[in-house]
């Protein structure tokens, strides 16, 4: 699946218009970047705070579950996911 960037939609955090022809029938939809962690920084706090390596990576992958939960809310039931 390729898709064509089509511009940055500011003002709602890395947020992308993005398009694709499927089966000769164009698709629109707009993709998120999420980055876990979003800087060194997030980490180090986690270090601070008194967790390791086992519990940073437990904290981000609970984040990431949750994440892709919340995904399959939004497309359960939408005819372009089925």
């Amino acid at each position: 699946m390729n898709f064509e960037f089509l511009k940055d939609l500011r003002g709602f955090g890395a947020v992308y218009e993005i398009q694709r022809t499927m089966f000769g029938k164009l698709e629109q939809a707009a993709l998120k970047y999420i980055s876990l962690p979003q800087d060194e920084r997030d980490v180090e706090d986690l270090y601070s705070s008194g967790y390791n390596e086992a519990s940073i990576t437990a904290h981000y992958e609970n984040c990431l579950a949750n994440i892709v939960k919340a995904y399959q809310k939004i497309t359960i039931g939408d005819p372009r996911t089925e």
